[in-house]
C-alpha cells in the first residue's frame, strides 16, 4: 500500500463530500489505523487488516453494503462517531521456509559480520532488510521476515517489531512501504557507506 498526502487525502475527501466534522473525528479516534511522516499518510498494519476486512465485507456479500455509506462518518457534530475497534497487530512469526544460510548465496550472518553496526533496531533493520532485497533478491519483505532474522542471529528483539520498523521509516528515513519493505536511498548509502567494513 502505497502512502499518499494529505493534500490528496482531503482533496478525495472533498471530491467524495466526506470533509466533514464526522468523518475528522472518526479518523482522529482511530488513529492507530494509519501512520504518518512528515506531509504522508500511510495504511498501518492494523489499517490494512481493516481495510482488507471491509472490502472482505462488500464484496463477499456477507455484510449489508449500507454500513459503509459516506453518510454513515458525516454526522453533526452532536452525533458521537462510531469508533472502529481494532485488532492489535498479531505478534510476527518466524519464516519456517527463509533459509539464512543457503548454499548457493551467502548467509546472513556473513553479510552482517561484514558491517559495522549497533545492535540498535534501526541498525538492524536496515541491514536486514538490505540482505533480503540486495543480496537475495527477495520481491516481498514483511515484518515476519524481520522477526525470523533477529532470531536467526540471536539478537534482542525489540518490544515491537512494527514499531521498530515504522520508527525506522519515520525518523531514520532509512526504509519504506512497511507492508512490502525496501530501502530509500539514503537507507542505501548508510549501509554501502557508511556500515561496510573498509
Amino acid at each position: 500500500m502505497g502512502d499518499v498526502t494529505r493534500d490528496q487525502l482531503y482533496s478525495f475527501m472533498r471530491s467524495e463530500k466526506l470533509y466533514s466534522g464526522g468523518f475528522r473525528s472518526w479518523m482522529s479516534k482511530n488513529h492507530a489505523l494509519f501512520t504518518k511522516s512528515g506531509d504522508t499518510i500511510e495504511l498501518s498494519y492494523e489499517g490494512e487488516q481493516q481495510a482488507q476486512a471491509y472490502l472482505k465485507d462488500v464484496f463477499d456479500g456477507s455484510e449489508d453494503e449500507s454500513k459503509y455509506e459516506p453518510s454513515r462518518f458525516t454526522a453533526t457534530p452532536s452525533t458521537k462517531a462510531k469508533t472502529v475497534k481494532v485488532k492489535k497487530s498479531s505478534q510476527p512469526q518466524s519464516r519456517e521456509d527463509l533459509d539464512l544460510e543457503p548454499a548457493n548465496a551467502e548467509s546472513l550472518k556473513d553479510f552482517m559480520s561484514r558491517h559495522h553496526y549497533k545492535e540498535s533496531s534501526p541498525q538492524l533493520c536496515v541491514l536486514f532488510v538490505y540482505y533480503l532485497k540486495q543480496i537475495r533478491k527477495f520481491q516481498k519483505v514483511d515484518q515476519n521476515h524481520i522477526y525470523s532474522c533477529y532470531r536467526h542471529m540471536g539478537v534482542k528483539l525489540p518490544k515491537n517489531i512494527y514499531h521498530a520498523l515504522a520508527d525506522t521509516i519515520s525518523k531514520n528515513k532509512w526504509l519504506m512501504n512497511i507492508s512490502n519493505l525496501n530501502l530509500t536511498s539514503e537507507g542505501l548509502n548508510v549501509v554501502e557507506h557508511n556500515m561496510r567494513k573498509k
